[in-house]
């Protein structure tokens, strides 16, 4: 508990969370928008080309968007360092903010496979059929985004605790 009243106190925290500023909370809020933009968002029309145009087109044009996912990532590691340091008793104290951490880590790992599958163990320049499994794969990352996203939205609501420096917190 101790940690939990530190770091909402932290002179970062107290700003974001208080500053009247646009570059404050609605800024790093927007980032972390922006960030899950980039990273979900393409990597589920990766999954979609997957599932369904990898006959057609060939996979050497979506190896571009790849460095786009992970600025993506890089953005929302940041921002949503900084959202958690603003309440961190708000997401530290709610399960549904661990069922979105492993959403996001499993949708992960299932990028990280499918990008190796599709280009270490393939010939990027032709059009290919992708495999049940990539197809499994595919679907499953597109669902854990869904999950990731809605538990993400729903932690605005589902808190029981906004500050540990609160009374009767402890």
């Amino acid at each position: 508990m101790a940690f939990l009243i530190w770091l909402e106190s932290t002179a970062i925290s107290v700003w974001i969370r208080e500053s009247p500023s646009l570059w404050a909370f609605p800024f790093i809020l927007y980032l972390h928008t922006l960030g899950l933009a980039l990273l979900a968002g393409i990597s589920t029309a990766f999954a979609i080309w997957v599932i369904r145009f990898a006959k057609t087109y060939p996979i050497a044009p979506m190896r571009q968007y790849f460095a786009y996912m992970w600025l993506g990532l890089a953005i929302n590691t940041v921002s949503g360092l900084l959202l958690l340091a603003a309440y961190p008793a708000k997401a530290l104290t709610n399960p549904v903010f661990y069922v979105k951490l492993v959403a996001i880590f499993a949708a992960l790992a299932i990028l990280g496979q499918l990008e190796r599958r599709l280009f270490v163990d393939s010939n990027p320049q032709q059009a290919l059929t992708p495999s049940v499994t990539n197809k499994r794969l595919a679907l499953a990352m597109i669902a854990l985004w869904l999950v990731a996203t809605g538990t993400g939205r729903f932690l605005a609501y589902t808190h029981r605790i906004l500050m540990a420096s609160e009374p009767g917190f402890y």
